[in-house]
């Protein structure tokens, strides 16, 4: 069954970074492709992080790495806004 996922990620002040959008496309990388939880807390903050954070917890000595099994995910960017220091993406993404 495929399953698909609306996600929406905030992106606020991201200081020395010159593509919001970047930092957007790397979490969802890290998060959903990857299931590097480590670097996806690298790229967040807020509730964001707090959700990583939680995950990182129920892994914990579970040892995820390159022989675990992962699901195939895709992600297309649906829509961006920029308003100020604010910029917001809409990723769908397909599990």
């Amino acid at each position: 069954m495929l399953k698909r996922l609306a996600l929406l990620v905030l992106v606020v002040g991201c200081g020395a970074v010159s593509a919001p959008e970047k930092v957007a496309r790397n979490f969802i990388q890290s998060y959903y492709v990857e299931t590097n939880l480590q670097q996806a807390a690298a790229d967040c903050d807020g509730l964001a992080l707090d959700k990583v954070e939680k995950g990182l917890k129920l892994v914990e000595g579970q040892g995820i790495d390159a022989a675990t099994r992962h699901p195939k995910v895709f992600f297309d960017l649906l829509k961006s806004e920029t308003d100020g220091e604010e910029s917001t993406y809409l990723f769908k993404v397909t599990i």
